[in-house]
């Protein structure tokens, strides 16, 4: 969960039900689901519906709050990120994107979130749209496989002297 004070840890036992039951390996708490008790600024809303096209494009999953950070996992779940590129930006899309691409079960449930009690956002759009981007080009690549294909095909052309 968030440090700010956005949720609520009474929320946790709901969270974390659908994991008890096996019905997720991870579970995304969603403001848009439950009760949002502030005024989400446009350019979240913008992106969280960027990021939900192209994991819906891509993997065929529909998260609306993906950048929600009241979340839970299985204990199978942690394995598939033991190598997380990014640390902070782009970290929320990368373990939502990660675990589509590993046909990880993500269910969003309905969560309540207040207004920040704590801290500042640091946000800067400039820096988490181009994470952002870069992270949904990668796994795109991934999910078609073409990044394992770019060392095979540069090799060849090295070894054909091809390159220019």
């Amino acid at each position: 969960m968030d440090s700010d004070g956005q949720h609520c840890p009474e929320e946790i036992p709901k969270l974390i039900k659908p994991i008890m039951n096996k019905q997720a390996d991870m579970v995304i708490g969603s403001r848009y689901l439950g009760q949002c008790n502030y005024k989400i600024p446009l350019h979240t809303r913008v992106g969280e519906y960027f990021i939900d096209f192209f994991l819906w494009l891509l993997f065929g999953k529909n998260v609306k709050n993906n950048q929600s950070g009241f979340r839970a996992f299985n204990k199978r779940s942690l394995e598939v990120f033991n190598d997380l590129i990014y640390n902070k930006f782009g970290l929320c899309t990368e373990i939502l994107f990660k675990a589509a691409l590993n046909n990880l079960k993500i269910k969003e449930i309905p969560i309540t979130v207040n207004p920040r009690k704590y801290g500042t956002s640091y946000v800067q759009l400039v820096k988490i749209f181009s994470s952002i981007l870069s992270c949904i080009l990668i796994y795109g690549l991934k999910k078609f496989r073409i990044l394992e294909l770019l060392p095979k095909l540069i090799l060849r052309r090295v070894g054909n002297r091809i390159i220019k």
